[in-house]
């Protein structure tokens, strides 16, 4: 950032009415130009202000119509057959050994096609960096975005006109811009960019809502004079009857013909409850087979059991045969217990 940079040495070549001038700027906080007109003040100007922001103001906002012939001269050079250059030696205020070295230079015009020389365009000009104000073999080439860089800003150009300088006869340039034109460069003058664009993007947004708006608008209309239509129409009410028998289940808060309380919440859960019914009745036999299916897992979880069934059913056919053998074998293992007590075979004895 070179914020701290004044100008001190402004060197033109075949520049208007100029074929060389060099002008020391000694003053520190101020210098003065005077002199009558069409001594070359405003030329000093028009110098400064190209090399800065890339054009003149006045000349690009005169919009000259030139046809399909298109300009032989270029407005700007005085020898047509020579570059034009205008170079600008800036100094560090508070290190005046810094120096910043900045020049623009246009080709001879006469090699230039004709459409190319027109008044307000100024894009032929090239931005270099000098390594020193009297070396212009050494120079690099420079964007218009690298030179906002230099000056720690981001618009250089718009700045320059609005903050640093007025045109000849020209105090109002900017109360006759456009509405839209003005904000932006009040936007800039504020640091409120970012701010303006977001007003812009919600007003269009809001326009946008607006126009979506109408047409639902008309539309609830309608409906609402169909509305009040139906209204005036006879209604049949039918008699509150129980969704639920009242002798199977106790407490059904929402099947009653008057609700009270009912509030937002309850009335949701009630609505659920009704849904989950709902769908019962319209899934009945899904249900019924989930039913079976539950019972079928039940049976399969239960290994014993199962392995007790399938036992079961292989020996069904001899069930009867086997459960006398089993009567008959019970009735022997009680006889032989008695036989083994003694007591009961002495007392049978005595």
């Amino acid at each position: 950032m070179v914020n701290n940079y004044i100008i001190s040495r402004i060197f033109l070549k075949n520049f208007k009415s100029i074929d060389e001038a060099k002008v020391e700027l000694e003053g520190v906080n101020l210098n003065v130009l005077d002199g009558p007109n069409g001594f070359g003040k405003t030329t000093i100007y028009d110098a400064i202000q190209l090399l800065i922001t890339g054009s003149v103001r006045r000349i690009e906002s005169n919009r000259i119509v030139a046809g399909n012939k298109g300009f032989q001269d270029h407005l700007f050079s005085k020898d047509q057959t020579l570059p034009t250059a205008i170079t600008i030696e800036f100094t560090d205020k508070l290190s005046p050994e810094n120096k910043l070295v900045l020049q623009r230079v246009l080709m001879p015009p006469s090699n230039l096609l004709v459409s190319q020389k027109k008044p307000q365009d100024f894009s032929q000009y090239k931005l270099y960096r000098l390594t020193s104000f009297e070396d212009e073999e050494n120079k690099e080439v420079l964007t218009d975005s690298q030179l906002n860089d230099m000056f720690g800003m981001k618009d250089m150009s718009d700045r320059f006109n609005l903050y640093h300088y007025i045109e000849q006869e020209e105090s109002t340039h900017l109360f006759k811009k456009t509405d839209k034109d003005r904000m932006a460069v009040i936007s800039k003058l504020f640091n409120i960019e970012e701010e303006t664009n977001q007003k812009l993007f919600l007003e269009r947004t809001r326009n946008k809502l607006i126009n979506y708006k109408r047409p639902l608008t008309k539309n609830l209309e309608k409906l609402e004079v169909e509305l009040r239509k139906d209204s005036n129409t006879d209604i049949t009410e039918f008699p509150y009857k129980p969704l639920i028998s009242q002798e199977k289940i106790i407490n059904v808060p929402w099947d009653k013909e008057n609700i009270w309380p009912l509030d937002q919440k309850l009335k949701q859960e009630y609505l659920e409850e009704l849904d989950i019914i709902k769908n019962l009745v319209l899934n009945e036999e899904v249900f019924k087979n989930g039913l079976s299916n539950e019972k079928l897992d039940n049976v399969i979880r239960a290994e014993k059991k199962l392995k007790a069934i399938i036992i079961l059913g292989h020996f069904y056919v001899s069930l009867e045969k086997l459960e006398k053998q089993y009567q008959n074998q019970e009735k022997f293992k009680l006889m032989l217990s008695t036989l083994k007590n003694r007591e009961i075979i002495q007392r049978s004895i005595v």
